[in-house]
This record gives structure tokens, sequence and C-alpha cells, in this order.
């Protein structure tokens, strides 16, 4: 079985309609993402034009919050088939590495670096699992108006930046095959 296959449905279709529409509001709210970040990170103020117009009808969130959900969701699915796969590649390492034969290496070989791929992949699914959750919490307390302390507001927003830039740095381009 090969890694990619995590990531099709039952008839290997990669693209179904909740995944297209995840990915179009994924890229909608990129932009939510990136001036939310500025915001917390003090490069852009409150009353900064994007910003202001992305708040004021409290649209912005709620697409993302429904991205989020999406998102989350998605995610979820990836992490229990990614596990499942990894499980099934570890049972049939141990069969073959019974095996002592040419083939068999070679087949040993092509599992571990399939292994060592979807490691990686599971790593980055829990990662932006993480992130998707930070950012459920203050997008739904933005929605709901629900008010917390600005020491715990700022808490919340030195975590998703944090996870945001351990995403960055622990982020590795896995080959698809």
């Amino acid at each position: 079985m090969d890694s990619s296959d995590v990531f099709s449905d039952e008839n290997g279709n990669e693209e179904g309609f909740e995944s297209t529409l995840l990915n179009y509001l994924e890229s909608i709210t990129n932009i939510f993402d990136l001036v939310f970040f500025l915001r917390s990170t003090g490069l852009i103020k409150e009353n900064n034009f994007f910003y202001r117009n992305l708040n004021r009808s409290n649209i912005g969130s709620k697409i993302w919050f429904v991205t989020l959900i999406l998102s989350i969701r998605k995610l979820y699915k990836n992490i229990l088939k990614s596990t499942k796969l990894l499980s099934l590649l570890k049972t049939e390492l141990t069969k073959i590495e019974k095996n002592n034969d040419l083939t068999s290496d070679i087949i040993l070989q092509k599992i571990q670096n399939n292994n060592t791929i979807l490691k990686k992949k599971i790593k980055n699914f829990i990662i932006e699992l993480i992130q998707d959750f930070i950012y459920l919490i203050i997008v739904s307390l933005e929605i709901f108006k629900i008010s917390i302390s600005k020491k715990l507001n700022h808490r919340l927003e030195i975590l998703s930046n944090s996870v945001s830039m351990l995403k960055f740095f622990t982020l590795e381009i896995t080959p698809t095959k």
C-alpha cells in the first residue's frame, strides 16, 4: 500500500466536494490568518484598514470558523488513516525482515522509506491540528462574543504564534512517491 493512498477516498478520488470547498475556504482564510498574525505580532494595529474590514461584520470570522471545523475534521481523518497505514507498514516490515533474499531487501527499503515519510506527515498533521484548535478557540471567542481577560487573550495569541513558528520550522517537504 502506498502512503499517497491515505489522501484518497474509497473510490481513489483525491478531490471530493468537501475537499474542494475546504481548499477554496482555506485560500480565503490564509489572508485572514496573515492579517491576524501581523496584528498579533504588532506589525499592524487594530485600526488597520484590512483588519477593520475583516472584522466589521464578523463575516471573516464566520468563514474562518467553518473552515477550521472542516479542516479539523479532515486532519483528524488523515491522522487516523495515516496511523492505520503506519500500523500496516510495521506489520509488513516485521514479515519482510524474516526473509533474507535480495527482493526482500529492496521491498524492506521501500517500506522503511514510506514509514519515514508517513511519520513526518503524521507529525505535520498533528501540528496543524493543534494550530487549528487554537485558532478555533480564538475565532469562537470572537464570534460568540465571549470576553476573556487581556492576559489570557495575549497568552492565546502567543500560543498561536508559537505553533505557527513551530510549524514553519518543522515543516518538511516530503515526496509523494
